[in-house]
């Protein structure tokens, strides 16, 4: 929690977010669960937390579990009745090794009756960005959908009326007080609270009171005021960049002092004193108005001194909206090189360095994390190698497969997988030779069933000599039996290396009976399992488990279960399901509500979907237009009573009158028509696209869309693309790329541009574009994926083959050892 201006907190106002975290925190609910408040950061979320937890749970322990791993201790010593959870902000676990398996497991032990409450903040992007829907199998051996899982169930809570204590809840908190809060306010006598109403009025940013009690202003005033100090905005600045690059723990002062100076202009690095280090870090953690510092020096475990830096809170949101289309410089790249040492604190920096063209840095960064034992660094590291030629990958090759640790069975299967995909086939046998099976853990069933698959899929002597070692040690024997989606690949695995004993051996843990039912989908993956394997026994229970008691919050995973149930002949367990998802699965996520109301349909569930549909909002988006209102309604009553004849009529009387100048409204409409699930498209549904999309073409869609807002044509291109315009695409992009104004206000904003243009398919038009913005310094970023298809050959060796530098120049020659630590790069 902030402190507030002062040093001492202010009076309590209570605002409309504070009586819905109230009822949701109801001491009397026997249920344990999780609530989630959303909103910016210093928009008063810590505080009202604090002040519901000692209104309303009197006597409960407050446990706060500092990392991901302290959590995970918790959770296997158990956690006591009446305990308060506090998380403070959910993403510093999630973006921790191992995070989102924790959270995870949290998810599973707050399903039942525990009266145990967790209790986090998230920012609003963050939430879109975790309850993303990820199939099974998209990201390689990497599962990705633990987080959603964890957060997709939860109710979105706006009235008291909603409130169900025991399902937890997402509750809002607004930024600014309004009209009614500030009358609250005015009634109290309390000066800090005055003087913040005052302050905010003064600057023309009314309601933000509780920024001003949290030190914004000073806090912002301290960074890029007329009288911040350079060197201290310099580590303040390079802060910022480590976090918003995935750097997610403490920041040294090695690391803060090595970034610096490439923040820093010539004529300033010239004049800097010798002892600017220490003047630099005392500027960036001043304590503010006694309230708020933006660097918070963080002491080591044991004994005395500063173990690293915290970023303020504001300044990590602020850097994350205002910096996102800034490249940091060659120093905070070399920086973290040198300086970070946590796999996942060089990994995701590495992957971003790949992406915008970063090849020489992005290496680096993977190499480390790969010595720090991420297996996830190998595909960065093989794809910013890979345009040195043969020589360099096989180098980088037999590096890995010599230092890879070996006990951790899903980094080997990831790093299997890049090694054939480079055909470093000797590397394999440097690998393969270490004797993995005297090595790897068998906990995880997942990372033991996908090291086997890519074994399988290694076809050499070598790799059959493995897997025969590796079943040796009885892997089915070891594994936990209650992760459902990871025995499911494991039973798939063994059969197909017909390995029947191991298989029969995991058959006998009855899995059935262990599977943990928070899942649906992961379930319905071990009812195929099971099926596939002859255990019909045992599908027919656990059919029988999860139709009674499974938990049915996402409605992706749902849609997926019940198809699974009725593949497999459990017809009754899937009426059942099928009745109990009407009332239970979140509604939150209509696309994927809808992909359950058709399953529903098509299996002749009516009244479920009836049921279900009548618990969506009647609308949904920020324009409520009334056409857009009717189509919207129709669409909801097609995935119920099939009438697409209904959304045919709407979607045309849309299309027809639509301002084609409010692109909010057309990428509106373009939403609601986009092609669905392909098992349940038709010819009818694909007529309509096709013939709203000839009439907003021939009412000139494409000549109304605002080439000097990025993101319109963003919005619009995708919009077409969704429903397959693919004529008025093409038209759209050949337009922003020949008309579109350079430069833009913001010059990251044509890279919004460009990659909304190669996401469509239209890779020569964001060439073109490209070369335009190059020509006038428009473009800060360069994508491998497609820009090494382009037709101008020379022009991308010339630019890409080495990658390029922050500054935007080609990067100069560099091999695979200038990748090892000390070697730094000077542009």
């Amino acid at each position: 929690m902030h402190k507030a201006l002062g040093g001492s907190l202010p009076t309590y106002v209570q605002r409309s977010h504070d009586a819905l975290l109230r009822a949701v925190l109801d001491p009397t609910s026997p249920r344990s669960r999780l609530v989630v408040l959303r909103g910016m950061s210093s928009a008063g979320k810590t505080r009202a937390a604090y002040e519901a937890v000692a209104a309303c749970l009197d006597g409960w322990l407050v446990d706060y579990p500092r990392t991901a791993a302290t959590l995970a201790e918790r959770l296997d010593a158990g956690v006591a009745p009446c305990t308060v959870l506090w998380l403070d902000e959910l993403r510093e676990y999630a973006d921790q090794p191992g995070g989102p398996q924790v959270l995870a497991r949290l998810g599973e032990a707050l399903s039942g009756d525990g009266r145990v409450i967790a209790l986090t903040s998230l920012w609003p992007q963050f939430w879109q960005l975790y309850t993303a829907y990820r199939r099974p199998g998209t990201d390689g051996p990497i599962t990705g959908n633990e987080m959603r899982g964890l957060l997709i169930g939860l109710s979105e809570v706006r009235a008291l009326s909603a409130v169900d204590p025991g399902r937890g809840a997402v509750i809002d908190v607004s930024d600014t007080f309004d009209a009614a809060d500030l009358s609250k306010v005015a009634r109290v006598t309390d000066r800090a609270l005055t003087q913040a109403v005052h302050a905010a009025h003064d600057a023309g940013t009314p309601g933000q009171v509780a920024q001003y009690l949290a030190g914004v202003p000073a806090l912002l005033e301290h960074y890029q005021g007329p009288e911040a100090d350079p060197s201290g905005c310099a580590v303040i600045t390079a802060a910022m960049d480590a976090s918003r690059y995935g750097y997610s723990g403490l920041i040294s002062r090695e690391l803060l002092i090595a970034a610096a100076p490439g923040y820093l202009t010539a004529r300033q690095r010239t004049m800097l004193p010798a002892s600017w280090p220490e003047e630099a870090l005392e500027y960036a953690a001043v304590e503010l108005q006694g309230t708020v510092r933006a660097l918070e020096p963080i002491p080591p475990t044991e004994g005395a001194g500063v173990a690293g830096y915290r970023l303020a809170d504001y300044l990590d949101q602020y850097g994350h909206t205002q910096r996102k289309t800034v490249i940091a410089p060659t120093s905070l790249w070399d920086a973290l090189a040198e300086h970070a040492s946590d796999p996942c604190e060089l990994t995701g920096p590495a992957v971003l360095a790949y992406n915008i063209g970063l090849s020489r840095h992005a290496a680096r960064l993977s190499r480390k994390a790969l010595s720090a034992g991420s297996g996830l660094a190998a595909t960065t590291l093989f794809d910013a190698i890979r345009p040195l030629g043969r020589r360099a990958i096989n180098d980088a090759a037999h590096w890995t497969a010599a230092h890879i640790a070996l006990d951790d069975p899903l980094v080997i299967a990831h790093l299997l997988y890049n090694l054939r995909r480079v055909e470093a086939h000797k590397a394999i046998a440097v690998l393969l030779d270490r004797d993995l099976a005297a090595h790897t853990a068998f906990h995880d069933p997942w990372g033991v069933a996908n090291l086997l698959r890519e074994l399988r899929l290694t076809d050499s002597r070598r790799a059959v000599k493995a897997v025969t070692a590796l079943l040796a040690r009885s892997p089915a024997a070891c594994v936990s039996v209650a992760a459902p989606q990871g025995v499911a690949e494991l039973l798939n695995v063994l059969a197909l290396l017909e390995a029947h004993d191991a298989e029969s051996a995991l058959l006998a843990r009855d899995p059935a009976a262990h599977a943990v039912l928070s899942n649906p989908a992961d379930v319905g993956l071990l009812l195929r399992a099971l099926r596939r394997a002859g255990a019909v026994e045992a599908a027919e229970r656990l059919a029988a488990r999860v139709a009674a008691d499974g938990k049915l919050d996402d409605p992706v995973a749902t849609h997926y279960l019940i198809d699974t149930l009725h593949l497999i002949g459990a017809s009754q367990e899937a009426k059942a399901v099928s009745a109990r998802a009407a009332t239970q699965v979140a509604v939150t996520d209509l696309d994927g509500v809808l992909t359950l109301l058709r399953t529903l349909r098509l299996f002749g569930a009516r009244q479920e979907a009836d049921m279900l549909a009548h618990r969506l909002p009647t609308r949904r988006g920020p324009i409520a237009d009334l056409d857009l209102t009717r189509l919207h309604n129709a669409v909801i009553y097609d995935a119920v009573h099939g009438d697409w004849e209904r959304v045919n009529a709407e979607a045309l009387q849309a299309a027809a009158h639509v301002p084609l100048d409010n692109f909010a409204n057309v990428r509106e409409l373009l939403t609601e028509l986009r092609a669905p699930n392909p098992a349940f498209d038709t010819r009818e549904k694909a007529a309509t696209r096709q013939a709203t999309v000839d009439l907003l073409h021939s009412r000139n869609l494409v000549a109304h869309v605002p080439l000097d807002m990025p993101v319109a044509v963003e919005w619009i291109l995708e919009g077409l693309h969704n429903v397959n315009g693919d004529q008025a695409v093409q038209a759209l992009a050949a337009r922003a790329a020949s008309e579109m104004p350079l430069p833009l206000e913001y010059p990251g904003d044509i890279d919004t541009v460009i990659k909304a243009l190669h996401k469509v398919g239209e890779e020569q038009a964001a060439w073109m574009l490209l070369n335009r913005a190059t020509d006038v310094g428009a473009s800060r970023e360069f994508f491998h994926q497609w820009a090494r298809k382009a037709a101008d050959a020379k022009t991308v060796a010339r630019l890409l083959r080495f990658g390029r530098e922050p500054n935007g120049s080609p990067s100069p020659v560099w091999t695979w050892r200038d990748t090892q630590l000390g070697a730094a790069g000077s542009s």
